[in-house]
């Protein structure tokens, strides 16, 4: 009868089943809590923006079986931008290797955290990028820091979704087997996997980048990871969708069903997540893997999350993989993630269309536009004589003289990480601050 009671009463949220649990006078195997004591990232120093794309020679759609088609001669930076969201991507030096970004990234997470290497009972990566089949990842770090208390190192190969799933797992093992501290690390060398050579489009996506996260055992429960969405739906000839072919290089033969698949599927485990942890989309800090700035715009508007609550990065870094939610939380966490650059943006769907811009004779003796001015130029009611015209320059450059209107991530936001790849697996992490 007491077990039935127990069962009839419980709530979907964790956190209230356990107190359900213990006022029924259940012993509760855990009452400690995954909470987040430190972030860090690392960005190669190199950039490539997106003059790297105007070489004057075609770029192609790329099949399965290696077909070219559609080819696209950009004719100027605009174009590239309007084709991903993407002004900016970072590159790693030649002489270094994937497992160095985990390594300083981790390395940043740890100073934050005010940790030692030895602290550390867990190491979890996520990549696809590990330059040799093993030894693993984690490992090669665990071996670098100097972490000889680890007892638990994996490598988690679940493409852009990886980090979620390593959050999660991370986190019941802290809950679960009295563990912790854990560092999860989500890495990704996608410039190394990237076909210039064929000159595959897509290529103008990818970039290479490490974003770290320390989780450790806490007493609130209301605190740190919430619970873990996830969904996996490769059926159907969806694991065709985003594969490496046989020299290793990246291919989405299917774009336009990515798209389709990736933002409805993102907003669905948003709402889960959310469900499962007690709160309202509302209330939450949207953090979703920045696949390129289409998606993060569908995805948000189908789960309605405004983009003024969601953390975007992908004109400044590209896609990281699993990397990219993990960097855009650090940032918001340090920095800030600053709206005047980007809210604009979300425009762009506007102005896909659209083969040119106008840009004024004086454009670069001029101040950045202001937000009234861009107001005036997207919507279509631009002063006369053109007085005002958009470069895509001003995208980033508008509202930076005025007053920054920053998305911050502080003690009591609540933050959700939701990511979505290859083999339409995606997952979707609460995370509580």
């Amino acid at each position: 009868m007491r077990n039935s009671q127990v069962l009839k009463e419980m709530p979907l949220n964790l956190v209230d089943y356990a107190r359900v649990l213990q006022a029924q006078g259940y012993r509760v195997l855990t009452a400690r809590s995954a909470e987040v004591a430190g972030t860090g990232r690392y960005l190669p120093g190199n950039v490539r923006d997106n003059s790297f794309f105007m070489d004057g020679q075609p770029w192609y759609n790329i099949g399965l079986d290696g077909t070219k088609s559609n080819p696209k001669v950009f004719q100027n930076e605009w174009e590239v931008l309007k084709a991903s969201g993407v002004l900016e991507r970072r590159v790693l030096d030649e002489d270094k290797d994937a497992v160095y970004m985990a390594f300083m990234a981790a390395k940043d997470a740890l100073d934050d955290a005010r940790m030692k290497p030895e602290e550390l009972k867990g190491v979890i990566v996520a990549s696809i990028s590990n330059p040799n089949r093993y030894p693993s990842m984690a490992a090669k770090i665990t071996e670098m820091l100097g972490a000889r208390n680890v007892n638990y190192a994996v490598d988690l190969a679940g493409a852009c979704a990886g980090s979620c799933f390593a959050v999660g797992h991370a986190a019941d093992r802290i809950m679960y087997n009295e563990q912790g501290p854990y560092l999860i690390v989500g890495l990704e060398h996608l410039t190394k996997q990237a076909d210039y050579v064929e000159r595959d489009i897509n290529s103008n996506l990818f970039s290479d980048g490490a974003g770290a996260m320390i989780l450790k055992p806490g007493s609130d429960l209301e605190k740190g990871v919430q619970g873990l969405a996830t969904s996996a739906d490769p059926h159907d000839n969806k694991l065709n969708y985003i594969l490496h072919d046989g020299r290793n290089m990246c291919r989405m033969a299917f774009g336009k069903y990515v798209f389709i698949h990736a933002s409805k599927t993102m907003a669905d485990l948003a709402q889960k997540a959310a469900d499962a942890a007690g709160w309202h989309l509302d209330d939450v800090i949207f953090d979703p893997h920045q696949a390129n700035l289409w998606i993060i715009h569908k995805a948000g508007d189908v789960a309605g999350v405004p983009l003024e609550k969601t953390l975007i990065n992908v004109h400044k870094y590209g896609n990281m993989s699993s990397a990219t939610w993990l960097i855009a939380l650090d940032e918001a966490r340090k920095e800030g993630i600053n709206t005047n650059q980007w809210v604009y943006l979300r425009h762009l769907n506007k102005l896909k269309n659209m083969n040119a811009i106008g840009i004024h004779p004086e454009y670069r003796e001029r101040p950045p536009m202001t937000l009234e001015e861009m107001d005036l130029v997207l919507s279509g009611t631009a002063l006369k004589n053109d007085q005002i015209a958009l470069d895509y320059r001003d995208l980033l450059k508008v509202g930076t003289g005025q007053q920054p209107r920053l998305i911050k991530v502080k003690e009591g936001s609540k933050v959700l990480g939701d990511a979505f790849g290859s083999g339409l697996v995606a997952g979707a992490v609460p995370i509580q601050f």
